[in-house]
């Protein structure tokens, strides 16, 4: 049997005279491949839902409306694509801007602070 590197994957496995139990292997190793991109890009979208809601005033229903969910849907998927809820994530990203900006900017740590909505 030869095996050529440059063989495209969608190659049928009579072409590369692989047996069929390699054959289920390919098949569901891209199937596996496909949903893991998939979520993959589902947990960057979720995830830039709440990065762009930073300069903006978003309660948790005003996150799930612009991730086309429900408020209870956004709260699963998010934490279970992200293991942080999409608030705490919201909050710890402001902190650390506020950490950054504290250490790199000449602003006072008040008007940081008010910018990171704690006051």
């Amino acid at each position: 049997m030869e095996w050529h590197l440059r063989t495209p994957k969608w190659v049928s496995a009579i072409q590369l005279n692989f047996p069929t139990a390699i054959l289920g292997l390919l098949i569901r190793r891209a199937w596996t491949l496909k949903w893991y991109f998939s979520c993959v890009d589902e947990a960057q979208r979720l995830s830039g839902v709440v990065l762009e809601s930073l300069d903006q005033e978003q309660d948790a229903a005003g996150l799930a409306h612009l991730a086309y969910r429900s408020r209870t849907q956004f709260f699963r998927v998010f934490r279970a694509m992200i293991e942080e809820t999409p608030v705490a994530m919201r909050r710890r990203l402001l902190l650390e801007r506020a950490a950054w900006q504290l250490s790199r900017t000449q602003l006072s740590v008040t008007d940081i602070g008010l910018d990171a909505n704690y006051g």
